[in-house]
């Protein structure tokens, strides 16, 4: 999805005072294969968990561990730059149900943050459709990411392939993980 700031802060935002989180639902039913975030601009090793819950159900679990290099540097100082976690398995997103995506993070330094936060970005399909992706406050966030402000910039998604729902709704209420093979050729992402 495109992201849903509109700017960058300063180099502002803490890691491992709490989580980062921010609820979610789209339009359509889609398999979300990627959380975005602000890199960190700080030399050193980033350890945490990214999880997604449908109201008090986890959904996905799985750790985020990254390094940030002194060359990863040079190219986030000027504007922004994106550390994509790409999840374990595809998480469907049914349409219009609202998903909360939280993210821990520990590390050694502070990150970017976005602003100008729209409550919904809009995306197409790569098929001539458009998928609305919205956004809400998250009860579970405890850094002070919202709308208006903070981390989890945007998503990478996939159009679900045809025939997809005809497989049957236990692959739609939870993780539902789809063949990542079937979803390459139709990944967006920022």
């Amino acid at each position: 999805s495109p992201s849903r700031f509109t700017s960058f802060g300063a180099e502002d935002w803490s890691f491992g005072e709490g989580c980062d989180a921010v609820g979610v639902s789209a339009s359509r039913d889609v398999a979300i294969t990627g959380v975005v975030l602000h890199s960190a601009l700080s030399v050193g090793e980033y350890h945490g968990w990214l999880a997604i819950y449908h109201g008090d159900r986890e959904v996905s679990w799985q750790d985020v561990d990254y390094l940030v290099c002194p060359a990863d540097l040079a190219t986030s100082r000027g504007g922004s730059n994106f550390y994509v976690v790409v999840l374990d398995a595809p998480v469907v997103f049914r349409q219009g149900v609202v998903y909360d995506v939280v993210l821990y993070l520990q590390g050694p330094g502070t990150g970017r943050s976005g602003r100008g936060g729209q409550k919904a970005t809009t995306a197409g399909d790569g098929c001539g459709g458009m998928v609305v992706f919205s956004f809400s406050e998250s009860a579970r966030d405890e850094n002070g990411t919202c709308i208006e402000h903070g981390q989890i910039p945007a998503l990478e998604f996939a159009v679900l392939p045809p025939g997809f729902k005809d497989l049957g709704d236990r692959r739609l209420q939870n993780t539902a993980t789809p063949d990542r093979s079937q979803l390459q050729a139709h990944t967006f992402s920022i």
